[in-house]
């Protein structure tokens, strides 16, 4: 069965003709960022345009003018209409424009050039979450990510000491994490639930994640799959709980001047044997897959905890903090790292423009006199209970006694 076998005769609507061309046009609703003062831009996919497509067909015999009758009766019927098409089978479309000529030397005869586009499918508008968008694309990154790394890290068949150069980074990890976590559950823990049950589990919960990370290293170095997937949960369960801005944001940075200060720095293998340059691989791929952890974690904190930051000025600086080192994520990365990351940076700033308008703003005040903590709180604000937000906020040493003559960072 050829293609000739598989031609159909031409109906719209039920009234028949004959075609002499047919054509189209289609493509992707593109939108192009482009930003002053830089050479770079971004083309942002919007989807799929409507399919628009041309047909000349022709009705044509004794009883010509009836059938042009007929088929402008057609072509004017509001609504969507069935389209048998000759080249592409049974559509469903709606004929935007069309027009007809008819020639005197050419008698019995009638041409029409219909426009039209595919009906598609009636859809309303549906509110979707900034929350929701950025989780999905964590979640693409995050695989990616895993993937990524997997392709490039080794320690099979090479030399012992790229093994131990690998276990001695990632002890270094680990040994980050759990003074990160150590520090931030001390900055985050209120004096007067030092030692309760509640701290002691979660401080317990993630120390033993920690644990059996390190216990696990010889069988995770043989198993890159998972290895990536142990760093993504135990760096993920570090940062999950932080409540503090300025907290998680000393950890983030930390994290990022342990794993990141050689992130796009090129190395020279070419000189390199082949051990020495799977160890400079390996090295590579672990630092990467530490700060891209690190830095999906701090996006995600911007989708579960909807009180992470109390100011325009946190919220501003923590973007621009992760959109930046995405950047560095997006230059050592692969081409699917680089669409999985663009949309992480597309979804991380609607994800702040939709916050922005419920964050206070900051100013400075100074006291003649000094009062405690919870006077001033409730002095500032009408209540009393932010009291710790105020002590976090200024790291007061002693509530019971704010400063006089000091400059105070306090909210508008």
């Amino acid at each position: 069965m050829t293609w000739r076998d598989r031609l159909q005769q031409g109906t719209f609507r039920g009234v028949r003709f004959f075609t002499e061309q047919a054509s189209g046009q289609a493509g992707r609703r593109v939108a192009v960022h482009e930003y002053p003062q830089q050479d770079v831009y971004f083309a942002e996919d919007l989807g799929k345009k409507a399919e628009s497509e041309r047909l000349t067909l022709f009705v044509a015999g004794q009883d010509y003018d009836l059938a042009r009758n007929q088929l402008m009766q057609a072509l004017n019927k509001p609504g969507a209409g069935k389209l048998v098409h000759p080249y592409l089978g049974t559509l469903m479309i709606q004929v935007t424009d069309y027009d007809w000529t008819i020639r005197t030397q050419r008698g019995g005869y009638c041409q029409f050039t219909v426009q039209y586009v595919r009906a598609g499918a009636l859809s309303f508008p549906v509110s979707i979450s900034s929350a929701s968008v950025l989780a999905k694309a964590i979640d693409q990154a995050s695989q990616t990510v895993q993937a990524d790394f997997a392709k490039t890290f080794s320690v099979d068949k090479n030399a012992s000491f790229v093994e131990d150069a690998a276990r001695d980074l990632l002890q270094q990890g680990a040994t980050l994490l759990s003074h990160l976590n150590g520090q931030m559950m001390g900055l985050l823990t209120p004096l007067s639930q030092v030692g309760s049950k509640v701290v002691g589990k979660v401080v317990g919960k993630v120390v033993g994640k920690i644990d059996d990370f390190v216990g696990k290293l010889d069988d995770y170095l043989t198993n890159p799959e998972a290895l990536a997937k142990g760093v993504n949960e135990v760096v993920s369960m570090v940062f999950d709980d932080m409540d503090d801005m300025k907290a998680v944001l000393s950890g983030y940075q930390e994290t990022l001047d342990t794993f990141a200060t050689d992130l796009t720095k090129q190395v020279n293998t070419v000189t390199m044997t082949f051990n020495r340059q799977q160890e400079a691989l390996n090295k590579a791929a672990l630092n990467t897959l530490f700060t891209a952890n690190a830095t999906l974690s701090m996006a995600q904190a911007m989708v579960t905890q909807t009180g992470l930051f109390t100011t325009l000025n946190e919220a501003r600086k923590t973007r621009d903090l992760v959109l930046a080192q995405i950047d560095d994520l997006i230059e050592v990365g692969t081409d699917q790292a680089y669409e999985a990351w663009a949309d992480v940076q597309t979804a991380i700033m609607k994800r702040i423009d939709e916050l922005e308008p419920n964050l206070a703003t900051e100013a400075t005040t100074q006291l003649e006199q000094s009062v405690p903590a919870l006077v001033m709180a409730y002095n500032l604000y009408g209540d009393a209970r932010r009291e710790l937000e105020f002590i976090r906020r200024n790291g007061l040493p002693n509530p019971c006694s704010v400063p006089a003559g000091v400059e105070l960072e306090v909210l508008k």
